[in-house]
């Protein structure tokens, strides 16, 4: 395996992860 390509994976993870965290605080802001 390339451990490049995984620690890309992980970073686009870890991103994708803090907008879902983001998101979901938004929504408990509005509600």
């Amino acid at each position: 395996m390339n451990s490049r390509s995984i620690d890309r994976e992980e970073r686009e993870l870890g991103e994708g992860r803090i907008v879902l965290d983001i998101k979901q605080r938004v929504k408990d802001n509005l509600t």
